[in-house]
């Protein structure tokens, strides 16, 4: 536990880079992997994905270490579900019309190129 004197331990610092982390690899994921279907389908699964290679080995790791009740694991896991597919709709959409922008664009400097 950390002391309670009133200062923000120093750990906190942890807390953005943690997120980051989490965010970066992600977005990693979802240009590298194959995932097939519409944007949103596409966000589902890198949703789970994230969910089940980040958020349920964390949780497990900590309930295994630390007994909490069963209903906050739960709960926690539900609520990290909702976070985790809602940051892969956010990836797969923003990183969609990037990808759609640089094609648009290459298919333009191409017919241009073509044109002349």
């Amino acid at each position: 536990m950390r002391s309670g004197d009133g200062e923000p331990p120093w750990q906190m610092l942890f807390l953005p880079v943690a997120h980051l982390s989490f965010i970066s690899a992600l977005v990693w994921i979802y240009a590298h992997a194959r995932l097939e279907g519409s944007p949103t389908l596409q966000g589902l699964k890198l949703g789970v994905v994230g969910w089940a290679i980040g958020q349920v080995p964390l949780w497990l790791r900590w309930y295994a270490e630390q007994p909490w009740p069963d209903e906050l694991i739960v709960k926690q896991l539900g609520l990290e579900f909702l976070s985790s597919v809602l940051l892969g709709l956010t990836v797969a959409f923003v990183g969609g019309q990037s990808h759609r922008r640089v094609a648009d664009s290459l298919a333009t400097a191409s017919s241009v190129r073509a044109g002349s």
